[in-house]
């Protein structure tokens, strides 16, 4: 299925199809439509339909809706109108000039005429709508732009997660010297609306959630927003940048809780102290940014991340800690193996938590890892493979149901050992036995580090990094960030 992506350039030629140029300044030119773009309410890519000579009836068959469009959307879509191209000629609908973008109910067929020249055309619209999803249309294309859906066009960062039916978002961006924590709801996973949260700190003081690199999880019945640095410039409320010794680091740690995803509580406040080697300490992991955070039980789990800058480059912490009340955090397992493995992807399959892939220590060849380990308490894990058939990969997505897992992107080793991207998609049914999954669409790209969540029984991708990690420690570059957003049925 070709979709016509709503923000992008129209390419057309000089109306070949309706009539030829012509030497002579004095010819009436030919009055028609060249080119009807839908885009149903809230969607973000458009199907086209394009005028032909002597063809009054236009549908978008070779370009339909998708199958997963809500009719209310089709109701209130938008339609773009593109006329051959003379001095006054106007196209009309209802009566009312089409001067931009107009909403009408794509459900029904649409009158559209075009006047100019003493001429007259009356052209009815008919969109067509997919009854099913055909083989090779998946990961399906429903952005290509989240900054172009109402995520700030600046922001440079972000991950994704549902909660209470909704999908949230949250985002670091940089506007003129500030940087910006910003959170975002979805109904659809295309169209993002901010949210105005609250929270106060422990002097009732207003402050920002989030940071660079911070980690969206839910658990009992809770959105958390956990980890993050505040490295890249100052916040709104005046707090600086987080430097050691002229170095950006992460030196504080951040967790913050919401039950209506509006007003928030800052998990940091009453955190209680252990002792370690003589010394009290708080029960809190070491602060990083891009850590994997992840929930399994009765537990939130924190595990690795950048800590700060060794060198001019950014260092993994080796780490593994839980929370049982989403304040206080231990350390929960002694087993290196998991405390050292970093972009490793974690996910819940009937009734074990599993942990893929990734590399230990620093990337290359030789630590690059293939290995899948499942648990049942976060502590004790078994290795189940070390010989998937994706191989070795760091860095990639995963979505599980209670039937099915599915592996997206992720960088390896190619022949000639340089980091590429995967533009696979694998499945398996018990986590240990993998099958590359056949007929993907070839709109959808390679990709490291997708933001992958599900909803209904599809995943959702959203974007991430476009090209392979070049230093030792994998960490993201900004100028490679992906923001598109694909949907695949789990099956």
């Amino acid at each position: 299925m070709r979709k016509s992506l709503y923000y992008s350039l129209i390419t057309l030629l000089c109306a070949g199809f309706f009539y030829s140029c012509s030497d002579d300044d004095n010819s009436t030119p030919v009055i028609g439509i060249k080119e009807v773009k839908i885009t149903p309410a809230d969607e973000a890519i458009a199907v086209s339909m394009y005028g032909r000579y002597n063809t009054f009836t236009l549908e978008n068959t070779d370009d339909s809706i998708d199958v997963d469009v809500p009719k209310e959307a089709l109701k209130n879509a938008q339609m773009e109108v593109i006329t051959t191209v003379a001095a006054n000629i106007q196209a009309f609908c209802n009566g009312e000039l089409i001067n931009g973008p107009v909403t009408v109910d794509a459900t029904q067929p649409i009158n559209v005429e075009v006047r100019g020249y003493n001429q007259s055309h009356t052209y009815t619209i008919k969109v067509v709508q997919a009854t099913t999803i055909a083989s090779g249309d998946e990961p399906r294309l429903k952005s290509t732009d989240m900054r172009k859906m109402g995520i700030n066009p600046s922001a440079y960062d972000f991950d994704v997660t549902v909660f209470n039916d909704k999908f949230y978002a949250i985002t670091s961006a940089k506007v003129n010297d500030l940087i910006e924590y910003q959170l975002y709801e979805s109904e659809n996973g295309v169209k993002w609306n901010e949210v105005s949260y609250n929270c106060v700190d422990s002097e009732n003081n207003p402050c920002t959630i989030g940071g660079r690199g911070a980690r969206l999880a839910v658990w009992n019945n809770r959105l958390y927003v956990i980890g993050g640095g505040r490295y890249d410039g100052a916040d709104k409320y005046g707090y600086g940048p987080e430097v050691s010794w002229g170095s950006p680091t992460v030196s504080n740690w951040r967790s913050f809780s919401t039950e209506d995803g509006i007003n928030f509580k800052v998990d940091t406040i009453g955190i209680e102290y252990k002792k370690q080697d003589d010394k009290f300490v708080r029960r809190i992991p070491t602060p990083t940014s891009y850590p994997n955070v992840f929930a399994y039980g009765n537990k939130i789990f924190y595990q690795g991340g950048y800590a700060g800058q060794v060198f001019g480059m950014w260092q993994f912490n080796a780490q593994f800690y839980a929370t049982t009340d989403g304040k206080n955090w231990d350390s929960v397992t002694d087993n290196i193996s998991l405390k050292n493995l970093h972009k490793s992807a974690y996910f819940t399959f009937k009734g074990k938590l599993w942990c893929v892939g990734g590399f230990k220590n620093y990337l290359s060849t030789s630590n690059i890892s293939a290995n899948i380990y499942s648990t049942t308490d976060g502590e004790n894990w078994t290795l189940e493979t070390s010989e998937p058939a994706f191989g070795k990969l760091s860095g990639m997505g995963v979505a599980a149901t209670d039937d099915v897992i599915y592996l997206f992107g992720g960088e390896y080793y190619n022949e000639e050992n340089k980091r590429v991207l995967s533009d696979k998609i694998y499945r398996s049914t018990d986590g240990i036995n993998w099958e590359l999954v056949e007929n993907i669409s070839a709109k959808y790209t390679a990709r490291l580090s997708p933001a992958v969540v599900v909803k209904d029984n599809e995943a959702y991708l959203f974007g991430r990094y476009s090209k392979a990690t070049s230093d030792n420690y994998a960490y993201p570059v900004d100028n490679d960030v992906l923001f598109d957003t694909y949907v695949i049925s789990l099956k």
